[in-house]
């Protein structure tokens, strides 16, 4: 079944308290001299982070068309066949800069565990995300959505690995779910080390 899934990248503006000693507009608040110290400090301290992390990770109504904007769902049960979308923001990936470019390479594995933590499935490298930008890209969402046609009613966790292409960075997004009534058919067949998945990101 082929993937739908995917990534939506968004800079968002991050206004802090003004610096000692940086300029201010006439008005004694911060002006654009501080933003621009403060960005740089926050990048900074990005390339610092010896890990990626992630700042929120959930399940949402339906797929997220932008960063930040999401309908949080109430629970983590399913009907069988009902898609399962996830919004996850994760920091700390490799931003690398060369003549004034800035480029982003993050590459996506999926698994599929049943209740016992049993590899049932999945696919390497199901999609990547490449971006190039004249402007370094901090904060940004990826979104997933899992196809559970065929899945028998159970306990089961969806678990999306992001790896840095450019170093050796990675970061796991578990959700685990409940599909609430039984299926009536049995769980297709996958392949956990590659090719065509027949369960997995649509």
């Amino acid at each position: 079944m082929k993937r739908i899934a995917l990534l939506a990248l968004f800079g968002l503006a991050t206004f802090l308290p003004a610096a000692a000693g940086s300029a201010e507009e006439e008005g004694g608040g911060p002006g654009l001299e501080t933003y621009e110290e403060h960005k740089a400090a926050e990048l900074e301290i990005w390339r610092r982070m010896e890990t990626m992390a992630l700042r929120r990770a959930l399940l949402v109504e339906e797929e997220p068309t932008s960063f930040g904007v999401y309908a949080p769902r109430g629970d983590n049960r399913y009907r069988p066949g009902e898609p399962v979308h996830i919004y996850a923001e994760p920091v700390g990936h490799t931003i690398r800069k060369a003549d004034g470019v800035y480029s982003i390479s993050l590459a996506l594995d999926f698994t599929l565990l049943d209740e016992s933590g049993k590899i049932l499935g999945g696919q390497r490298d199901f999609d990547r995300l490449e971006m190039e930008s004249r402007r370094p890209v901090m904060e940004f969402m990826v979104s997933f959505t899992y196809d559970t046609e065929g899945l028998p009613a159970g306990n089961y966790t969806f678990e999306t690995l992001i790896r840095d292409s450019f170093s050796d960075r990675r970061l796991k997004v578990q959700m685990p779910i409940v599909i609430a009534e039984q299926a009536g058919s049995p769980l297709p067949g996958l392949s956990p080390t590659g090719g065509e998945e027949t369960l997995g990101p649509r």
